[in-house]
């Protein structure tokens, strides 16, 4: 090829084959102008010399990075995989050679590098569910999921996410070894990329937010690589993204860039529910994945509670309702028959749906009740998922939520505790019949520990006509499960338990239940304690002159074995 060249520019690249200064190799840049359409070419072959003489590859390098010709930049970054080592070096030329260019010259060259990243860069995390077998595996899964969801018709939207869930879910090839061994390179190329675009206007590209957010989630575990592209990400977009990037940064600055959010108010609302929904939070162990999902949700709800006409307030806690019930939806575990425990999607779906109900919970509306009552009552949902449901039932204190959650308890559902949990916190008289009727009902192998949450239950309610229930229990029941009834008769504080309770002053039975992990919180707190001194701790509670002066002429009894 070389001897058809112009015979001056064979003489330039002549001069390349053996050791020459950097200054030099500028000088021949400037000359070769006018003969790049046979000059870049040669150079490029060059690359492709790998035999002793690496001045060779290295001066060709060099020269092409100072060049800063469009032809040229995806052979020199394939080259730079193989030999990594010149990778700062010759990518700081190529930045040297740019800003000789004008603007046209270098939006080429950028848009080269970015058909590099959008070639992809190989997953560096693992996959937290094993893929489907075949598209055809998928697609099954996809038509369980459709129909358990009551989706006939999916929109335009859905497919297009089902399309791009696809594309992670059905198994790829496994990547060869040597293409394993590209993995460290490649992260170096990246760096330097993400350095140009930020210093040659390539950040405005439309395309480049989702590769950098891209590059964060495959690269999460090398931190150099992902501060460079947080680092980009933040200068990209309106004023409000780059609030919205800061915050998937983490770091000390978080409470101060939500306070910022929340002082722009609804017009951010928007962009942080799709950062919500775009970005992936994939790695549950990952404090900066929490903690930035966490520092989103709680923009949102500062930008509600900062809102002053209650009508805009109002349509913006419906709209984040319609959003977060979305997320919620979308964990759905539908088990295939042959894996009976495989999650839906992946473990980004689930945390984005725990937190959509803890979300839910802390807005307080009643808009929120039908997404929430479907979501403990679905048993196909996360278990935590579901947890978080109940909480937020608790939290918004409606009392529509009673009979739902009072139907969890009457199934022995395992989420009993936190269902009685939520009927405590809504604190309405309504809970306190269902909740005795449900006492004569409890099934299953831990019904003391059941029975237990729910007199607790009861005894939080501070309702006295749960009283002659837990009075009749006090006398039928020994140990552990009298105790708990008596602790919650003084938490009631209703004087008619006064003689029961003075009858167990006399009680010396010492409590010691000592398995530790299955049972139930309470009786762990009564182990080493007496009948006697939980009475008198009731009786204290209720306050009444009469049970005052019954526990002052208290003799405590001698202790006695269960």
């Amino acid at each position: 090829m070389e001897s058809k060249i112009d015979p001056t520019v064979q003489a330039l690249l002549a001069e390349l084959t053996k050791e020459s200064s950097l200054v030099r190799q500028k000088e021949i840049v400037k000359l070769l102008e006018p003969h790049t359409d046979s000059a870049i070419p040669s150079l490029i072959e060059r690359l492709e010399d790998h035999g002793e003489n690496y001045h060779i590859r290295q001066n060709a390098l060099e020269v092409l990075a100072l060049s800063a010709d469009e032809r040229s930049i995806l052979p020199l970054l394939k080259q730079l995989e193989i030999e990594p080592g010149w990778v700062g070096h010759v990518l700081n030329l190529l930045r040297q050679g740019l800003k000789e260019k004008d603007k046209q010259a270098q939006h080429k060259v950028i848009e080269q590098l970015i058909k590099y990243l959008e070639a992809g860069h190989p997953n560096t995390y693992l996959e937290p569910l094993e893929p489907a077998e075949s598209e055809k595996s998928f697609n099954g899964f996809i038509a369980g999921l459709l129909k358990h969801t009551g989706v006939t018709d999916p929109d335009a939207e859905t497919l297009k996410l089902i399309e791009a869930v696809k594309g992670k879910w059905v198994r790829s090839e496994t990547k060869s070894e040597p293409e394993k061994e590209k993995l460290p390179k490649r992260r170096k190329i990246l760096i330097e990329i993400i350095t140009t675009l930020s210093e040659f206007e390539g950040l405005q590209d439309p395309r480049v937010s989702g590769l950098l957010s891209t590059s964060i989630r495959e690269y999460r575990f090398d931190s150099i690589v992902a501060e460079h592209a947080r680092a980009a990400l933040a200068k990209v977009g309106s004023p409000v993204n780059q609030l919205i990037n800061q915050l998937l940064m983490g770091g000390k600055s978080q409470p101060e860039t939500i306070a910022r959010l929340v002082e722009i108010g609804k017009s951010a609302l928007p962009e942080l529910l799709t950062a919500f929904r775009v970005n992936e939070f994939r790695h549950a162990q990952n404090s900066m994945d929490s903690n930035s999902l966490r520092s989103i949700s709680t923009a949102l709800l500062g930008i509600t509670d900062n809102e002053k006409n209650p009508l805009e307030k109002d349509r913006l806690t419906l709209a984040i309702i319609n959003a977060m019930a979305i997320h919620l939806d979308w964990q759905i575990d539908i088990s295939p028959s042959d894996h009976r425990h495989k999650k839906a999607f992946d473990d980004n779906l689930y945390n984005k749906s725990f937190e959509a109900a803890w979300v839910l919970g802390r807005l307080k509306s009643v808009h929120a009740l039908p997404h929430l009552f479907k979501a403990i009552k679905n048993r196909a949902y996360h278990p935590t998922v579901r947890e978080n449901a109940l909480t937020a039932l608790g939290e918004i204190g409606d009392e529509q939520a009673i009979p739902h959650l009072i139907e969890i308890i009457d199934t022995h559902d395992y989420n009993i505790h936190f269902a009685i949990d939520a009927l405590v916190k809504i604190g309405r008289p309504a809970a306190v019949p269902p909740l005795l009727n449900s006492l004569e009902n409890v099934l299953g192998l831990d019904t003391d520990e059941r029975q237990a949450s729910l007199i607790w239950g009861l005894g939080q309610l501070r309702d006295p006509r749960a009283n002659p229930k837990l009075i009749e229990w006090v006398k039928t029941h020994k140990a552990d499960m009298k105790a708990v009834a008596i602790q919650a008769l003084g938490s009631i504080g209703d004087p008619s338990a006064i003689p029961i309770l003075e009858i167990c002053l006399k009680d010396g039975t010492l409590l010691h239940r000592q398995d530790m992990g299955g049972t139930f919180w309470l009786f762990r707190t009564y182990r080493r304690r007496r009948i006697c001194d939980l009475a008198f701790e009731a009786l204290q509670q209720i306050g009444t002159s009469e049970a005052l002066d019954i526990i002052q002429k208290w003799p405590p009894p001698a202790n006695k074995n269960t």
